[in-house]
């Protein structure tokens, strides 16, 4: 099993990384007043295992398309963040980062 291979000591440390990663790009992408941020303002609450972000104006919504159709990269929509039939939906996604993920895959869906 590859949890016992990896260790799970390692496992949380792989996660809290990629997790940091993910929050430093959402970071730098929101400066200066930009529509996109992270849903969690406070680091200590926000999960290891996925982020929730919004970028206004069904940014998220359109954002998630692009990726799909363009480059194979599924986003996450915002879970009860809104219903499917308001506007708002699309202003929200989840970026993953557990599991068997690695840096080359986070890198690789923050690159695309």
């Amino acid at each position: 099993m590859i949890l016992d291979e990896e260790g799970l000591p390692q496992v949380w440390r792989r996660h809290e990384a990629l997790a940091g990663a993910v929050w430093a790009a959402f970071d730098a992408w929101g400066i200066g007043g930009n529509a996109i941020g992270l849903n969690i303002r406070d680091r200590a609450r926000r999960g290891r295992s996925v982020t929730a972000a919004r970028i206004g104006n069904g940014g998220a919504g359109a954002l998630r398309k692009w990726l799909e159709d363009e480059a194979g990269v599924t986003l996450g929509i915002g879970l009860g963040m809104a219903l499917p039939s308001e506007p708002a939906y699309a202003d929200f996604l989840r970026v993953a980062h557990m599991g068997h993920a690695n840096a080359h895959m986070v890198l690789g869906a923050l690159a695309s």
